[in-house]
């Protein structure tokens, strides 16, 4: 049908491309993440007397370490970090700062300014309800579920690091996301986790509780596709798009980098690409 769409995401497994080190005009850069959250996700349930609007969200209680660099050669007194205005930051430690609320980012102060050089460990605790936490379809990014250092120029270039993401949730739920996975499962609750060998821009964990898992060649890609029961017959296509689509772009810009892939078929009527 019409409204069986992909969500595609670069979920790689393994084999990311290792980049030659590069020169940055970013004052300060995010090197390392270390993310833990405890997500609980609620149905889709949506009431309109007489306006339409979802009765429930889900809720997300997390930490992320953050190792950083001050890069700049002069000393750094204030940066931006995006987490988003569902969460509530309920502390950030490692160094002397003061923090606020800025719409969809905090403004942190460091008193007295990190000097030129310096490294340390932000540690940030956060929590709240982030928009898509549902059974239907779990997806949260950079900016929610950890935080990303926000540059001068107002874009996030200076987040490029390892990554260790560990998330906890009920059991019955399937989640993917970069890196390999390890994943236990104990007292009616799962914990999964990934950790990546290369440095990445930035991360996602996707799934939900209404798919199950299909694994599919896709090419030389070994692709997971999660999958609402009812549309197992669109499985085979969906690995074949991947293979060409990922064909088509090694031509076009360069080689693909990962040996693994998971795309997830989402509840809505439009397709997202990352």
């Amino acid at each position: 049908p019409a409204s069986l769409v992909l969500v595609i995401l670069a979920l790689a497994v393994a084999v990311f491309p290792t980049a030659a080190p590069s020169q940055s005009l970013e004052d300060l850069l995010f090197q390392a993440f270390e993310i833990t959250a405890d997500i609980r996700p609620v149905p889709f349930v949506v009431s309109c007397t007489p306006d339409c609007r979802i009765t429930r969200f889900g809720t997300m209680k997390a930490k992320t370490a953050v190792q950083f660099r001050v890069n700049s050669p002069s000393p750094v007194a204030t940066a931006r970090v995006y987490l988003d205005s569902d969460l509530t930051a309920k502390a950030i430690t490692g160094v002397p700062l003061t923090f606020r609320r800025e719409r969809e980012s905090l403004a942190l102060t460091f008193d007295p300014p990190l000097q030129p050089g310096a490294t340390g460990t932000l540690t940030f605790e956060y929590e709240g309800q982030p928009f898509l936490l549902f059974d239907d379809l779990i997806l949260l990014d950079d900016g929610v579920l950890y935080p990303v250092l926000i540059s001068p120029f107002g874009d996030i270039s200076a987040n490029r690091g390892t990554l260790k993401t560990t998330v906890t949730v009920p059991a019955g739920y399937l989640l993917a996301s970069t890196g390999k996975v390890n994943r236990t499962e104990a007292a009616g609750m799962q914990t999964y986790q990934w950790e990546t060998g290369e440095p990445l821009p930035y991360i996602a964990v996707v799934g939900g509780k209404v798919y199950r898992s299909v694994e599919r060649p896709a090419g030389q890609i070994t692709l997971t596709v999660f999958v609402r029961p009812q549309y197992d017959q669109f499985t085979q296509k969906i690995a074949d798009f991947t293979a060409k689509s990922a064909e088509y772009y090694s031509r076009l810009l360069y080689p693909f980098p990962f040996d693994r892939l998971t795309v997830v078929s989402a509840p809505f009527g439009r397709g997202l690409l990352g």
